[in-house]
């Protein structure tokens, strides 16, 4: 058996161009074959999809203060810089437990300081509250009250002063419709 698969292999060996030509003919028809199952196939029909309403934007009890939040932070910057707030977003591990206590803990702490600040606030002593929004947004750049009492107060501090109607320019005596003599 083994001199017969011997002799067999010395006939491969000796016509190697044949045997190349006959395996690349082989491959030739295989793909001429997956292609032509693939031309002839018919592509499956997909039912139409009917769109429907969604029964709330966000699954959230929170989507106005998270809009309110959002509009601003579109409309008033941080007084952090930027590199800061990146860098505590960064450095937050949500798998790490030490982390999400130590979280938990600022966030308490700013909650406990939130209540000098809506004191201070309903007081009229602006400045002291800007001064503890502003430390409680150090420690917490996402906290939404905060945010919000601190556009409030700044609303207060810098009042917008109404603009003053401007009188309509005076024609002199004399002058026709168009400001021209005659």
């Amino acid at each position: 058996m083994k001199e017969k698969l011997l002799a067999l292999w010395k006939k491969i060996k000796s016509n190697m161009d044949r045997s190349v030509l006959i395996f690349f003919c082989i491959l030739f028809a295989l793909m001429a074959l997956i292609y032509m199952n693939e031309i002839n196939s018919t592509p499956p029909q997909i039912e139409e999809i009917t769109p429907q309403p969604l029964p709330q934007l966000l699954p959230s009890a929170n989507y106005d203060k998270i809009m309110s939040f959002m509009a601003a932070q579109a409309t008033q910057n941080l007084e952090l810089e930027k590199d800061d707030l990146y860098a505590i977003i960064g450095k937050f591990n949500m798998f790490d437990v030490k982390t999400v206590k130590d979280a938990e803990t600022l966030e308490k702490e700013a909650n406990e300081k939130m209540k000098t600040v809506r004191t201070a606030f309903a007081e009229g002593r602006y400045q002291e509250a800007k001064q503890l929004v502003n430390e409680v947004l150090t420690v917490v750049p996402s906290h939404l009250e905060a945010n919000s009492l601190r556009q409030q107060i700044a609303e207060k501090l810098n009042p917008k002063p109404e603009p003053t109607p401007t009188p309509p320019p005076a024609v002199p005596e004399g002058a026709g419709a168009l400001g021209q003599q005659f």
